[in-house]
């Protein structure tokens, strides 16, 4: 009997978990993220350790845990790409600054300082 209570208990400590890690997800903290993973994981081998649970409201809890893990796993794949997405914006921004020089009042452009640069160190 108390082994059944520990089970349900272990079961929403992973769903709390979760939960957690969805916001850690949302704001973006990556590092956290790591550390929570190994906390998750060891309460999920924890979980899947101990004997089956086939009364429904074990089946319940197993069916949450397993909606809000792909939930997470969706956010995170989303996060994933959008800071792909950011990094070649700031790479074509920095390509794109690279590009702008300085022009003389007459239209005519000046050298950028980083190309007089590199010829020099061509040149030598």
């Amino acid at each position: 009997m108390f082994d059944r209570f520990a089970w349900h208990h272990r079961a929403r400590r992973v769903l709390s978990l979760l939960a957690e890690e969805r916001a850690m997800i949302r704001t973006a903290r990556i590092l956290d993220l790591a550390a929570l993973a190994a906390r998750r994981d060891r309460l999920v081998d924890d979980l899947a350790a101990g004997p089956a649970r086939p009364e429904p409201e074990a089946a319940v809890l197993l069916e949450r845990i397993r909606a809000e893990a792909a939930r997470n796993q969706r956010l995170l794949a989303a996060l994933l790409e959008g800071m792909q997405a950011a990094t070649q914006e700031l790479a074509r921004l920095r390509r794109a600054g690279s590009a702008l020089g300085l022009y003389t009042p007459t239209g005519a452009r000046l050298p950028n300082p980083d190309d007089e640069r590199r010829m020099a160190d061509r040149r030598a």
